[in-house]
This record gives structure tokens, C-alpha cells and sequence, in this order.
């Protein structure tokens, strides 16, 4: 298992945390009865849970959409993804941090691990999956986006997902690799050439901030919630070291432990105070800004980790760009 510098999880092999079955088959089959369209499964690394082969089976039997982030970091990888195949995954995304082993074991802390996402993607790609990279901006590795977007299209993969790092986790102790104000102004030329070369790169709501996204909305607890290990809720990935507690929330209906699915969904005050957030107005700064239609004032979790608490401000990396950005 690697022990990549910025998992927000925490994950490795000593924590070991990770969802039962009984869990795992509960939440299946109250996503049924609400009607989710979509069901991911992350971790830490997910492929090493026995119970995935089973619960993508059962996801694909009620009509849902499945995704798996991985590594491809397991033992038997190959064996464990024709089961995968056969039970009817829908898409399978693998972190990459560089072109060569070098710069992702960098990342990783895992000698031999480039060598193994590439050949489990690869593998994949083979196997007729729906094939998707990830790919995190730190500042030794941004300027390699180029170079893996590239890569990916000459393995056969198509999309090249962009994530931002998260100061939560071991994320926490990895802000002096964060991308400065005039390295996200590089990044966002680099995207905007290689988008105009015909690649598909996607930004993940938290990069609002660069105007680059068509619908720059974050649908953190709209559309979308994150459940972990022990059965807590949270709006989005980023949330997952926020507590209600820190924004002024009861816990009531915020695990699946003690409600229902559709019951947290409906009455938990941590995800209506986010929705809440969402849903009014943005702060003075933004609401004046010639951009705020491309970017959405940035994003909400971001302004949490920066100011330690949910304030209508401006994304800690706002660009401030005084006209109108092309």
C-alpha cells in the first residue's frame, strides 16, 4: 500500500480502516431506494477490500453507475479486475503524479509503484474499461501535465482529471508544495494550450478559482455526499476533517451508523448548513468582481482550511484578475 505526501485519508497499512460488507450491502440498497445514479469507491485503496467484486455486482443489478479510484498497487490486480469487469464496472481512475518512476515515487513513497499504475492501466485499457487518470499540481511536479496528458492518450486513455490539494490528512503537512499565485496562472495557460490541442482535462470544483471550468459550481452536499469508514457523512471529499462541530453544526443525522441514508440526507444540520452556504450570497469582494461568473468565489473548504471557519470570503488562492479573463 503506498503512503502517497498528500492523502487526505491518512490511509496506509497501519490504520487499516475500511467499511464491512453489512455496511457496504446496507448503503447499496438504500442508494436503490432513493434513486442514486452513481456510487464511487475509494480509499485508501479500495481493491483491496474483498467485498468490491460483490458490491460492484450488486450496484450494476440496481441500475448504478460505478467508479473505482485506484492505485493499482494489489496484489493479483489483473485477476481482481476481470471480476471487476464481468460484475460491471462503469470506470476505473488511477492517481499518476509524473512521467517516470522518479517523479510519482516522489508522491507515492512506494519504490516500484510507477511501474505498476502503468502496466494496471494498461491492463484496463485492455480489458475495454473506461480508463481515466488523476493527477495532483505540487510545485515539482505541475510543469509534467503536458508530458502525462500525452502519456495517457498514447495508452489509450482519454481524460486526465486535475485535483487540488487538500491541507487535511497528510495534505496538512505538504502546504509548501501547494502551487503559488503565479504557478496556478501557469498551470491555467498550460491547461488552456493543451485543451486547445484537442485534450480532455477536467478540474474538480475546488479549482473554480483558475475560470476554466464551463459550470463552476460546487455541489458539495447538493448532489453528492461522501460516506467513510465509520459510517460518517460528509459534504464532499474536502470535508472529510471538517466536523459539524467546527461549522456550528449538531452531529444528529450525520452517520449511517444511528439514521438511514435518505434520513441524513434530509435532516443532517452539517449538510444543510453547507447547502445553506452554497445557496447565499457570496461575499462583498466577489459579488464586485468581473469574474465571479467563471469562478463562484472558489472553494468553500479551501476558505475553511485557510480562516478555520465557514466564512463569505474569497478562495485563499484567488487570482484576482481585474478584468474579464479569457
Amino acid at each position: 500500500m503506498l503512503s502517497c505526501v498528500h492523502c487526505s485519508s491518512l490511509a496506509s497499512e497501519i490504520t487499516g480502516r475500511s467499511m464491512n460488507w453489512l455496511s457496504c450491502e446496507n448503503i447499496l440498497n438504500e442508494a436503490k431506494a432513493i434513486g442514486i445514479e452513481t456510487i464511487a469507491f475509494s480509499g485508501g485503496e479500495p481493491l483491496l477490500l474483498e467485498y468490491v467484486p460483490k458490491a460492484i455486482e450488486q450496484a450494476y443489478q440496481f441500475g448504478i453507475e460505478t467508479h473505482i479510484y485506484t492505485t493499482g498497487n494489489v496484489p493479483h490486480f489483473e485477476e481482481t479486475l476481470r471480476q471487476l469487469n464481468r460484475a460491471g464496472l462503469s470506470k476505473i481512475m488511477f492517481s499518476l503524479f509524473g512521467t517516470n518512476a522518479e517523479q510519482h515515487e516522489k508522491v507515492t513513497k512506494s519504490y516500484g509503484s510507477y511501474n505498476k499504475t502503468i502496466s494496471a492501466a494498461q491492463y484496463c485499457v485492455s480489458l475495454g474499461l473506461q480508463t481515466e487518470f488523476h493527477f495532483v499540481p505540487l510545485n515539482h511536479n505541475f510543469r509534467a501535465l503536458p508530458e502525462i496528458v500525452r502519456k495517457a492518450r498514447n495508452m489509450g486513455i482519454d481524460k486526465v482529471s486535475i485535483l487540488r490539494l487538500v491541507p487535511q490528512g497528510r495534505g496538512a503537512s505538504t502546504r509548501h508544495e501547494e502551487l503559488s499565485k503565479d504557478q496556478n496562472l501557469e498551470l491555467r495557460k498550460l491547461i488552456k494550450d493543451l485543451r486547445s490541442d484537442g485534450y480532455d482535462i477536467r478540474l474538480g470544483s475546488p479549482y473554480n478559482f483558475l475560470m476554466l471550468n464551463e459550470k463552476p459550481q460546487c455541489c458539495a452536499g447538493i448532489d453528492r455526499i461522501t460516506i467513510g469508514p465509520d459510517l460518517r457523512i460528509f459534504p464532499c471529499d474536502a470535508f472529510k476533517h471538517i466536523s459539524p462541530s467546527d461549522i456550528g453544526a449538531s452531529a444528529d443525522y450525520s452517520d449511517l451508523g444511528n439514521h438511514s441514508l435518505a434520513e441524513c440526507w434530509e435532516k443532517s444540520p452539517y449538510l444543510n448548513i453547507v447547502r445553506n452556504y452554497l445557496m447565499s450570497d457570496f461575499a462583498s469582494e466577489c459579488s464586485a468582481c468581473n469574474n465571479l461568473t467563471n469562478c463562484r468565489s472558489g472553494c468553500m473548504a479551501q476558505k475553511f482550511y485557510a480562516f478555520k471557519e465557514l466564512k463569505k470570503t474569497t478562495d485563499p488562492m484567488c487570482l484576482r484578475i481585474d478584468t474579464q479573463c479569457n
